[in-house]
């Protein structure tokens, strides 16, 4: 596994968990957490290929390994009543981690991330 993609996962994790404890905990008579809701999924894809020739003694391994991720988490807020003030937060991130071997295009790997960050707000 990719160590950047597993860090970033962590990270992720850990930021997810956090907001879990934070919930849970009072909040200011101010400012209030109406609801939250997000999700994580993870996929990987190991692909393996051999090839033969006539003229080779050994065979020839190409190989894929692709590792996606995501964690989207969205949130509401309101400032003293819902009829005041309300913020909706959302964020996202989405690493992404590649590695493609072909036989006849030259071998090829990326490694990239998307990140979301948006924050809306009604007032009265």
């Amino acid at each position: 596994m990719n160590k950047r993609f597993l860090k970033n996962l962590l990270i992720s994790l850990a930021l997810l968990i956090g907001l879990e404890s934070l919930s849970a905990q009072q909040d200011p008579f101010f400012w209030k957490l109406a609801s939250w809701n997000g999700f994580l999924e993870l996929q990987g894809l190991y692909r393996s290929r051999e090839n033969r020739y006539p003229r080779r003694l050994r065979p020839v391994k190409y190989q894929t390994r692709n590792l996606l991720g995501q964690l989207w988490i969205t949130s509401r807020h309101y400032f003293l009543t819902p009829n005041f003030l309300v913020l909706d937060i959302t964020g996202s991130y989405q690493p992404v981690s590649r590695r493609d071997q072909y036989l006849v295009f030259p071998d090829r790997s990326e490694t990239h991330s998307l990140e979301k960050f948006e924050v809306r707000s009604s007032l009265l």
